[in-house]
This record gives structure tokens, sequence and C-alpha cells, in this order.
């Protein structure tokens, strides 16, 4: 009687573990060398025999990874509700990952990476985290000195310290591109990357940048491209790295910089540059934004003013100033030598009778030397001298 019972229990226990296998064989399959999971909720704690890559996708119910398993090369992690990435799990299995992929974890807020048992041993040369929109917090990333390439992109990340990638000589790729958030990167972050041959900063919230981002690695004769357009550059600040960009020649063959704007006076924009490819040394001084601008302005009211002059027939020559020079000592002639609209009265001695006569001036030929000078006397007549009264004619001599 015992026996039969332990049989039916035998045997339950043995379906069960059927039922269980089956189910589990149903969410993990292989594809040559990859175990690829499928809505699961914790990691499997092996691969199959002929696989090294597990690769775990659309399953929101993970949300703790804490152990890895041995032997796993690469590790992907496609639409998973991670909150939580022990670093323990990878130093674990430091020896033998090389390659980390984490996108679409919508949850994921920090990685924080533990000290590999052996650093120098340490295998891990790819990370990538990508789309991951609460991701804000990476550390740890400096004891894994054999990273060849490193991914942070369209994350909830803010800013890069100078300590972050201390150390990691071996990069030879770096893209921290859309990260909508990120406004601050060290001066020094990429000083140890003098291998560096591709370094994509795009699309962030950087307002400047830094020769030292980039002087490592081209020093080296490494860097072959940069990317770092669609950031909201101001060119004020902008100065010391065009100094830095024209005294290193070739730097422009393989850079993609983008625009900086000037902003002045809250959100009015004053000046700007839409190519920094092209942009000149140095930042334009104040004193010469404000004398171009008050001088462009002065250009615009003289257009202005002709047009009106021109459209409203106004007589300018009545309200210049410029037009309307003094009545006397006025003479205007053609240039055959005769006089017109001369009206002015103008002193003459007359040397025979050593007094000052009032002489008119004509609007045809100018009297002549002898007609100023000897005047023919007339009887009964008078001349008259400003500032007295008639006196007789003096008779000639």
């Amino acid at each position: 009687m015992f026996s039969t019972k332990s049989n039916i229990m035998i045997g339950l226990t043995l379906a069960l573990f059927l039922v269980i296998s089956t189910v589990s064989a149903q969410q993990c399959t292989v594809d040559g060398t990859q175990y690829i999971c499928t809505d699961v909720s914790e990691v499997p704690e092996s691969l199959d025999p002929l696989t090294d890559s597990l690769i775990i996708r659309d399953s929101p119910n993970l949300t703790n990874i804490a152990l890895l398993p041995a032997g796993i090369v690469s590790l992907t992690l496609d639409n998973v509700g991670v909150t939580n990435f022990d670093g323990n799990a990878i130093s674990g299995v430091s020896s033998t990952l090389k390659r980390l992929d984490i996108h679409f974890a919508s949850k994921l807020q920090q990685l924080h990476l533990q000290k590999p048992q052996e650093p120098s041993a340490a295998a891990l040369e790819e990370i990538k985290i990508r789309n991951c929109s609460l991701f804000s917090d990476i550390d740890g990333i400096s004891q894994y000195i054999n990273l060849q390439s490193i991914t942070i992109t369209s994350t909830g990340l803010k800013a890069i310290s100078e300590c972050l990638f201390d150390g990691l000589g071996n990069v030879l790729f770096l893209d921290v591109s859309y990260n909508n958030y990120l406004s601050s990167i060290h001066e020094n972050a990429f000083e140890d990357m003098h291998r560096l041959r591709t370094l994509n900063m795009s699309g962030c919230a950087l307002r400047k940048l830094y020769g030292n981002y980039f002087n490592s690695a081209y020093e080296s004769g490494s860097l072959q491209l940069v990317k770092a357009l669609l950031n909201p550059y101001q060119c004020f600040e902008m100065c010391d790295f065009t100094t830095w960009y024209w005294k290193h020649t070739s730097f422009y063959k393989y850079s993609y910089i983008g625009s900086c704007t000037m902003v002045r006076y809250n959100n009015i924009y004053v000046y700007a540059v839409y190519d920094l490819n092209r942009y000149e040394s140095g930042c334009p001084p104040l004193f010469w934004i404000i004398f171009g601008s008050i001088l462009g302005v002065m250009v615009i009211m003289g257009i202005a003013a002709c047009i009106l002059v021109a459209v409203c027939q106004i007589d300018y020559k009545k309200y210049c100033c410029f037009w309307r020079g003094s009545r006397r000592n006025r003479r205007n002639s053609f240039p055959n030598g005769t006089a017109v609209n001369a009206e002015v009265d103008t002193y003459h001695f007359d040397f025979a009778g050593t007094h000052k006569t009032n002489v008119s001036m004509y609007e045809d030929t100018p009297p002549t030397y002898e007609e100023l000078t000897v005047p023919q006397p007339t009887s009964g007549t008078s001349t008259n001298i400003p500032g007295g009264e008639s006196q007789p004619t003096p008779s000639t001599i």
C-alpha cells in the first residue's frame, strides 16, 4: 500500500517537472550560438551547452538581475522591466562577458558596475545603453580597462564627470548622442582616450565645447570622425574652442560641429553663426556688434527715407539744411564762367573817389574791371554810398 502511494507521488512529481520543462522550453529557444528567452521573470541559471550569448526580450516582469549564467559572452536585454542591475552579476562573469547591450529598458535608472575580480583580465569590450529614458547614472565603468566601444544614447543622462572614463585608453568608439538632458561634460572627461577614433555628441544640451575633448586623440593621430551637431551652443562661450579649432588645421576635415548663436537680452538673438566649420577664430567683441547694429539701422533708415522722398515727391531741398546755404557771397557758375542767381550785394572801393560804392551783380555777363573802377560821369546823378547820404558824382579828370 505504501509503495503504491510512493509510486503515485513520484509519478506526479515527474509529470509536474515535465510540464515546467515544456513551458521553459517554449520561453527559451536556441538560435545558433544565441540562447533567446521571451517573457521571462528571471534570468536562466545556465545556457545551452552550444550557446554563449543570452538574449532576453519582451519581459516586463524581469525586474532584477542578480546572477548571470557562467560562461556567458554576450548579454542583450530588450524591452525588459529591470529597475536594478546588480553590478556583482557582471563582476562574477567578468572574465568571459565581452558585450553588454541594454535597450528599451524604460524603468532602468542606474548601473553601478562592481570591480572585477581581476581588472587586467576583465573581458568586457562593449557597453550599449540605448533608449532608456529614466537612466541617468552610471558608475564603475572605468574599472573595465579593456573597453573599446561605449554607447549611451537617448537616455536621461545629465552630466559626464571628469573621472567617469578615467584610464580607458583602449576606447576606440564613444557615442553619447541624443541625451536631451546632457548639458555638462567635464573639460577633461576624454583626456585618457588617446586611441579614440569616433566621438559623437550630437543632439544633446551642450552650450559649449572644449578643445581638450579632442586634443588627446588628435595629437595621437587616431581621431577620424567627430559629430557634435544639434547642440544649443552659445558663441560667447565657444571662443576658447574656436581658438583651438583654428590652431589645429586638419580637425575641420573630419569634424561636424554645427552652429552657435549669440543671445543677448534674454531670448533676443542678436548674432548667429550657422556653420562653426567656417567660423573665424575668436568671437567678435561686443563693441563691434553694437556698432554694426547701429550702422545697419542707419543704412536701413536712409534707404527708407529715399523711398519715402521718391514715392511722396517731397521737395527735400526745402527741408534739408545742407541744401539751404547762406545767401551772402554765394555764386553758382556754369562751366563757361557766367553767373547765375547772383543776387548778393558786395562792395567795391572807388579808387578815384576814395569811397566805398555799392555794386549790384547781374544775371548776365559780369561788369568789367574798368566799369567798376572808373565810373562814367552823368550830370544830375549821384552815387549812393552805404551808410551815408547822396553825393554828387565826381567829374572825370
